[in-house]
């Protein structure tokens, strides 16, 4: 019985932990180095995430700069900056890539707004998911009825107070993208 329960909340944390790591991913405060992750350069033949072969630093609130540990992988870094359709234009000054980051638009707040509604919509269907997935295991247990209801009780319970968290970890988020 503790163990469906234990199961659910461990599946529930997963779920917070993604979406407070997609939505890091969403930057309107002009420059910084996590807008470049999960871009991948391919590095003897093995494709790398460009944080481990390239050292990524704010110069400023609207430069990037990427030091390649290599810089004879300098071409296949803006390569795949220029493939991550980011809208950025890296530009090669030798043993460095200077990266300038435009301002946002208003538009382009409302798009960005809109992508983290998603990641929230996203992870709302993956906590019904585990819902459903809980309520399954303990219909197939050998509970008594008021064990069976009591269990998906406390399992709606942390459903519930998932939901409200995702809500607000999403409203704070558009909140920020939204204020100028």
């Amino acid at each position: 019985m503790n163990e469906i329960i234990e199961n659910t909340k461990k599946k529930i944390n997963s779920t917070m932990i993604k979406l407070r790591d997609d939505l890091s991913k969403i930057v309107a405060t002009g420059s910084h180095p996590s807008l470049l992750n999960g871009i991948e350069v391919e590095y003897y033949e093995t494709m790398t995430p460009l944080n481990q072969v390239a050292n990524i630093s704010a110069q400023d609130a609207t430069t990037l700069i990427v030091s390649p540990f290599d810089v004879t992988i300098t071409k296949d870094i803006i390569t795949a900056i220029n493939k991550a359709d980011l809208g950025l234009n890296p530009v090669d000054e030798g043993k460095k890539i200077r990266i300038g980051i435009p301002p946002l638009t208003t538009e382009k707040r409302e798009s960005l707004a809109k992508d983290a509604k998603s990641f929230g919509e996203n992870a709302r269907i993956s906590i019904r998911n585990i819902r459903q997935d809980s309520n399954k295991k303990i219909k197939n247990q050998n509970f008594s009825e008021n064990e069976k209801k009591q269990n998906e009780e406390d399992i709606q319970k942390l459903i519930d107070e998932a939901n409200k968290e995702i809500e607000k970890i999403v409203k704070s988020k558009t909140n920020d993208l939204l204020s100028i």
